[in-house]
């Protein structure tokens, strides 16, 4: 990590010598790792997930600041395991597997501060909640295996911002260089479990009983972005 700050540092005064007319290239890109921390009773029932994100975004005209940004991320929760007794003879064992995903399109702005591009993009779109339960449900003597698979799509408003730092040139404007963000997310709610979130519904067969929370999240992505 400190031999990447002084590569920037020594970097940055030839990049923002260059004078390279970023604004008039016609498409960008980016794809990075993402996390982010869930807030409210959503960050009560879910541990801070974490994945990659890609978004692109194309100018209204190459000298516009005004834009349009798309976006396509994945999330994957942490994995969670527990043991939840259902009834004084009956216990039951669980593996939680989770994702949350979000696809969006929506207005971006753009700024250029001198070899740094900075832009505000505000979203609207779909986010997708997958649940994935697997586990053991003992009897006395009796294992019965339990798979349970939900999937939910709540409307979402998604915040972004955006900063870029090229490092390398090519033909025609063309730049390639290092793509960072912050993001707030805000959803419509989904049912998000956790692993004592069972009931009963026969002697061998389970059924999911968790409240409805609204998908609520900050985060950060850091990456590689490409203006061409």
């Amino acid at each position: 990590m400190t031999r990447l700050l002084l590569l920037l540092l020594a970097g940055a005064p030839a990049i923002g010598a260059a004078q390279v007319p970023i604004a008039s290239t016609a498409l960008r890109f980016g794809i990075a790792y993402a996390t982010a921390t869930p807030t409210g009773t959503f960050g009560d029932v879910i541990a801070p997930p974490s994945g990659f994100a890609t978004w692109a975004a194309l100018p209204l005209s190459r000298t516009s600041p005004l834009g349009i940004r798309g976006e396509f991320s994945i999330l994957t929760i942490p994995e969670e395991r527990g043991n939840t007794i259902l009834t004084p003879a009956i216990d039951l064992d669980v593996t939680i597997r989770s994702t949350v995903g979000f696809t969006g399109v929506g207005p971006r702005l753009e700024t250029r501060l001198g070899p740094l591009v900075l832009a505000g993009a505000a979203m609207g779109g779909v986010s997708r909640f997958i649940v994935d339960v697997s586990g053991r449900l003992t009897s006395g003597p009796q294992v019965t295996s339990v798979t349970i698979s939900e999937s939910e799509q709540a409307v979402t408003a998604k915040g972004a911002l955006d900063l870029y730092l090229p490092l390398h040139f090519g033909r025609q404007d063309a730049a390639l260089g290092l793509s960072a963000g912050l993001d707030w997310l805000a959803s419509s709610k989904v049912t998000a479990p956790r692993s004592g979130s069972f009931r009963l519904v026969e002697n061998d067969r389970v059924a999911l009983e968790s409240d409805e929370s609204a998908i609520t999240m900050w985060g950060w992505r850091v990456g590689v972005g490409l203006f061409f």
